[in-house]
């Protein structure tokens, strides 16, 4: 028999950590409709420690030893169908626990065993290595193995599961129903796991979930915006965004947890009406927290600055990788632990599809949440139906709101496999009369040149709009942009020209787009010349403007910020400029439609939803790119292909580089001094901490001999050596200019690689 003196941690009982993860873990699994398995998760998840070989891990005697397999193992062998009456969730728990310390992903040549998915050793007294970073399995001997079995069944630790403690998958017949499922029941034990060892070896107290008070958040919303913005109310684009205001709210205080759209024009006080939505539905649906997704992050601090003003720090966290927290802050932050998250896509999307530990933790805080995607239309295509099934998911099955709102709502029925959204549920009531009305506030000419063969040359451009002095002009690369500035600042001496793209920190794209328009508000002389970065999330107002051809939904986003507040006439140029160049094969595949669009209807409006309808449905039918399919087998294949291929930014094709802007010149000098000692090796909170005065960068041929060139590469230090990563820093004043963003500099002149 074997003895209670078997420990988790040094001088912490096994029993008393086991039984506190299982409680917590069921905690957490409410939400998500797991408890039971939860609790089952957390009873055998640690059973490999109470094995000699671990007992020498917590002597510091022998290292990598995989305690957690022994759990999956001993599931796997005595879990029959009176014990658990369900194969799929079964194979869940076995998974689940094996992987609750690296990643929750098998073998999956295993599953096809007929002794189940993690089989039992054939000699347990022989040295076996596991899948988990090569360790070997905490097996010691045969009498190990049977005295385990009879700890488990002096001590009840198997758990019956029956049809009414998990849903019926078979029924559903939705393969992300069961993988969002598992995946939730994965966070729900390693969330439980991390929180009891931090309370313990840590001593960080555990001290419950910080659920939302809705009503009262309504309250304060609602004196924020009779005070604030709801001013002027009789002026005509006032009124459409009061109108959308009152939308949103009756629709969250009538609707059940779904999938919905809010479909509104640019400039009609989104921001305010999703949160207003979100909160009445978590007040009627009884849901825990709301999620803020935000497509960049050049925009989630002015969200989650607006949110903070009217809520408090204390009710919003801001969740992305721009933010350094400090130890009270940091479980929160890795929990998800807040009423209010806002977030960015790529963080959101990671912990719905990751595979690692940390990325997992949080999952469970989805469920019986709303969540609200801002600038929806930014997804891009080759994840695009895999993420909307997902979403779907969560809203079909874990008590979850989905809220896509976007002023060019994609038609996801037109792609093939997502023909299922056609019935989608639309907040704004009368949205075409909304668009129609809209149109005439806005009193926006969009002139779409479709001269075949012309091309405007950077000569022809200026000649158009030299008597104007307030104007924008967005282009679809970085390098023809900052070209065009310097045309403008240098070639013709035109005033005021600020050249806006995503080659800049972060402070310094916020200073350039404060001043731009605090010089436009006074009617002062400015141009600005700025790629599409200027098209999500930016308050920003012309009198008129240029626009290369792009895709529809990108034409819509520059004219919003065309006569944005209906101020007399604006005007919008449509042209194809010199050097026709495109960010990716989507993006030109996507301006080239709304050529063909154009060409057959020169007078087109683009405030009108029919012609948003007429796009997507041209653009769907023509290219469906995604490159991610979840199989449906019970086994590891339907995890595996999601995990190892999804991603919103290919972060091999990026690099992130520190650069000396004045703005954090100081913080620049204390990294350059730091990583010059350190032989350029970076430690994870610096990447936080140095985050500030970094800009990103998709690195071409050119960009990357550039970055080669004047960049020192920076690096992890493991134990098995130093590991290159995707993040460098400048050469002091080298490689980058506060005005144009990255460049080469000798003798005082810029030489452009981008």
């Amino acid at each position: 028999m074997i003895t209670d003196t078997y420990e988790a941690h040094p001088g912490e009982p096994w029993i008393d950590h086991t039984l506190l993860v299982a409680d917590l873990a069921e905690q957490f699994g409410k939400r998500a409709g797991c408890e039971k398995p939860a609790i089952q998760a957390g009873l055998f998840h640690d059973l490999g420690k109470r094995t000699k070989k671990f007992v020498k891990i917590l002597l510091r005697q022998i290292t990598k030893v995989d305690h957690a397999i022994i759990g999956a193992q001993l599931y796997s062998l005595l879990a029959d169908e009176n014990i658990c009456d369900d194969e799929y969730v079964y194979v869940m728990i076995q998974r689940v626990v094996a992987g609750h310390h690296s990643c929750y992903i098998g073998s999956r040549n295993d599953y096809e065993n007929s002794s189940g998915l993690y089989p039992l050793p054939e000699d347990f007294s022989r040295r076996m290595i596991t899948e988990d970073d090569g360790k070997e399995q905490a097996w010691s001997s045969e009498e190990e193995f049977d005295a385990l079995v009879e700890y488990i069944d002096d001590h009840n630790l198997l758990i019956p599961i029956t049809a009414s403690d998990h849903p019926d998958f078979d029924s559903t017949n939705d393969p992300y129903h069961r993988m969002m499922y598992e995946r939730m029941l994965y966070s729900c034990l390693v969330d439980a796991d991390y929180t009891a060892t931090a309370e313990y070896v840590d001593h960080e107290k555990y001290t419950g979930e910080h659920f939302l008070d809705s009503g009262k958040c309504l309250l304060t919303l609602e004196s924020y915006y009779s005070s604030t913005i709801n001013t002027d109310p009789e002026k005509p684009i006032n009124k459409l965004r009061a109108e959308v205001y009152r939308d949103a709210t009756v629709a969250g205080q009538n609707y059940d947890p779904g999938l919905y759209t809010m479909t509104a024009p640019t400039g009609l006080g989104k921001t305010l009406a999703l949160i207003r939505f979100a909160l009445e539905q978590a007040k009627r649906n009884e849901q825990d927290r709301i999620f803020v997704v935000l497509p960049y992050l050049s925009i989630i601090e002015q969200n989650t600055n607006v949110y903070k003003d009217i809520f408090g720090d204390e009710i919003v966290l801001e969740s992305d990788s721009n933010i350094e927290t400090d130890e009270r802050l940091r479980s929160i932050a890795d929990r998800w632990n807040a009423p209010i998250i806002v977030t960015t896509s790529v963080k959101f999307f990671h912990t719905l599809f990751c595979s690692h530990v940390a990325g997992l933790r949080a999952l469970h805080q989805v469920a019986n949440s709303v969540i609200v995607f801002d600038e929806s239309q930014t997804l891009p295509d080759k994840v695009l139906t895999c993420s909307m099934l997902a979403l779907k998911s969560l809203s079909d099955h874990f008590h979850t709101t989905v809220l896509l709102s976007t002023a060019t709502q994609p038609q996801y029925h037109f792609r093939k496999q997502l023909e299922g959204f056609r019935d989608v549920k639309e907040v704004i009531g009368q949205k075409d009369f909304l668009y129609d009305r809209y149109n005439k506030i806005k009193n926006t000419k969009v002139d779409f040149d479709i001269l075949k063969g012309h091309v405007y040359s950077f000569e022809e451009l200026d000649s158009i709009f030299k008597d104007q002095p307030r104007c924008l002009f967005v282009l679809n690369t970085t390098n023809k942009a900052r070209n065009f500035y310097l045309y403008l600042k240098d070639k013709v001496n035109r005033q005021n020209v600020f050249l806006l793209t995503s080659s800049f920190i972060p402070a310094r794209k916020r200073e350039i787009i404060k001043t731009v328009s605090d010089m436009w508000k006074r009617g002062e002389p400015c141009a600005l010349v700025s790629t599409q970065c200027i098209e999500a999330g930016v308050d920003i107002d012309a009198p008129c403007g240029f626009r290369e051809y792009a895709p529809l939904p990108s034409i819509i986003q520059t004219a919003g910020r065309i006569n944005r507040n209906g101020n007399g006439k604006g005007y919008l140029l449509i042209g194809v400029l010199a050097e026709e160049k495109y960010p990716e094969v989507s993006y030109a595949n996507g301006a080239h439609i709304s050529m063909a669009i154009a060409r057959e209807n020169p007078d087109l409006n683009i405030n009108s939803l029919e012609s948003i309808r007429d796009y997507y449905e041209a653009y769907f039918n023509h290219y469906n790119e995604d490159k991610i399919e979840l199989k449906t087998a019970i086994g590891n294949e339907d995890l595996i292909d999601i995990q190892s291929n999804y991603r919103l930014i290919d972060d091999s094709a990026q690099a992130t580089i520190i650069v000396p802007d004045p703005l954090q010149r100081k913080l620049f000098i204390e990294a350059s001094t730091a990583l010059t000692l350190s032989q350029y090796c970076l430690k994870q909170k610096d990447m936080v901490k140095w985050r500030p005065c970094t800009m990103n960068v998709f690195l071409t041929s050119k960009t990357r001999e550039l970055v080669d060139t004047h960049c020192h590469q920076l690096y992890f230090h493991t134990v098995l050596g130093k590991i290159p990563t995707t993040w460098y820093i400048a050469d002091m004043d080298k490689v980058y200019d506060e005005k144009i963003g990255l460049c080469v500099q000798r003798d005082g002149i810029n030489f452009f690689s981008v």
